[in-house]
């Protein structure tokens, strides 16, 4: 009998490699990073920053809570802010997942997390690296093993096991169709009370980021035209000339004349050249002489800043994504404008525009000689000839061909519907300044 087994032993090793065995596994995670754009699409290490909104469900409580927030997110730094209402109680809430130096901030009240808050999110940072699937393809710390095929949301969904030493087991499911990840399970304690609990998670709703909707939508709603050439167009037309600055300088100085008809003119011709006074109102509002502040405030107020700020830089958005035809001269041109932010934008769509099809852009490269220093040094950045300082240099807004991403996450624990999220306007950046992360 103990020779049969050994045979039958024999025959086993001879016919099942384990590295043949580990195939299938693998070639389900092949088939789902393929279905979601490919493996080098997901690999970029970008930041991003999205918008979030979903409901948390607390036994508790017998009802959902809603939740509202924006959640940024980039290597191993997390932060996510919200704000909810529930029996009548308004909570703002701040967590920041930064190594040691994480924190949570829930209506001002400041605290960093304990050691058991910690052990927590290294869970889930685990479970992060797991469902990116790109680390389970070349990280040798991996092993599979195949599951049995389960339903989720009424399809077929063929299931693996994942390990990795000193981590729960994860098991990870794929529609046997299109195969998407759609579900992933582990078993792990929660802090609350340390009790091991199973965590269930299903993914739906998979579809590249719409990187112009949100800007679209600003645009749209001002009745303003989105394409390529329109758009060019619009930062032409918000671009001011010398004359017309110095028309507006002259006009804010006659703010705080002496004669109250003399003021009263200038208010209305500012308002009158309406975007391109915007940057020298802000400064006016500054002013020691509260007549000039007070109608600097009054003048913006009338041109409606912030709604003409939101088009201008939906439209700088827009020009970095589509690239269009005379995009880079309207950028460059643009710089004369003194706001901070808007120049800054600014400069990440330059970056974006400053090769087409490999080669850099002729106005640019006419800007490298321009006599207006700001001009040349942005021109200079764009194209990279100031040795990669600005590429390197965090918070730079991206425009990178994405990858599909499930928008919407629906979570149980033990069984217990716990927390439902969806994602949605996704902006991507080079990285983020640490102010981001630190405590306010």
């Amino acid at each position: 009998m103990r020779r049969l087994s050994s045979m039958f032993a024999l025959l086993l090793l001879a016919g099942i490699n384990p590295l043949k065995a580990a195939e299938e596994p693998r070639a389900l995670i092949e088939r789902a990073l393929k279905a979601i754009g490919g493996a080098e699409t997901v690999k970029q290490r970008v930041g991003v920053h999205m918008k979030v909104k979903g409901t948390m469900h607390h036994e508790g409580l017998g009802q959902g809570i809603p939740l509202d927030g924006e959640a940024w997110e980039f290597g191993q730094r997390t932060k996510l802010a919200f704000h909810t209402e529930f029996l009548g109680n308004k909570v703002r809430a701040t967590v920041v997942m930064n190594g040691e130096k994480s924190w949570l901030d829930v209506n001002g009240q400041i605290r960093d997390l304990s050691k058991e808050d910690l052990a927590d999110q290294q869970v889930s940072r685990h479970q992060d690296r797991v469902t990116n699937l790109t680390p389970l393809l070349t990280d040798k710390g991996f092993t599979f093993a195949s599951l049995d095929d389960i339903k989720v949301d009424g399809r077929l969904a063929r299931g693996i096991k994942v390990s990795y030493k000193g981590q729960p087991d994860t098991s990870l499911y794929f529609d046997k169709e299109n195969g998407l990840l759609v579900k992933y399970a582990y078993r792990a304690k929660k802090s609350a009370d340390m009790k091991e609990k199973l965590h269930e998670t299903i993914l739906s709703d998979y579809r590249e980021p719409d990187l112009a909707s949100a800007d679209e939508a600003v645009l749209r709603e001002a009745k303003m035209d989105v394409t390529g050439p329109a758009l060019v167009a619009l930062l032409r037309k918000q671009t001011p000339s010398m004359a017309a600055l110095e028309q507006a300088r002259a006009l804010i100085r006659k703010l705080g004349d002496d004669a109250f008809k003399a003021r009263e003119k200038a208010s209305k011709d500012l308002v009158a050249l309406g975007a391109i006074a915007i940057p020298l109102l802000r400064e006016a509002v500054k002013d020691d002489d509260r007549e000039v502040a007070r109608r600097a405030r009054d003048c913006l107020q009338r041109i409606g800043e912030q709604s003409s700020k939101a088009q201008v830089s939906a439209a700088i958005h827009l020009l970095g994504l589509r690239k269009p035809a005379g995009a880079a001269e309207a950028l460059l041109n643009y710089l004369r404008d003194g706001d901070v932010d808007l120049a800054n934008e600014v400069r990440a769509s330059l970056f974006a525009v400053a090769h087409q099809d490999g080669k850099p852009d002729s106005t640019l490269l006419q800007a490298l000689n321009d006599k207006d220093v700001a001009r040349r040094k942005a021109a200079e950045a764009a194209l990279g000839k100031d040795g990669g300082v600005y590429a390197k240099q965090p918070g730079r807004q991206l425009f990178p061909r994405t990858h599909k991403m499930a928008m919407k996450h629906k979570s149980w624990v033990d069984g217990k519907l716990e927390m439902e999220l969806e994602t949605s306007d996704y902006q991507f950046f080079n990285a983020f300044e640490d102010k981001v992360f630190a405590k306010p």
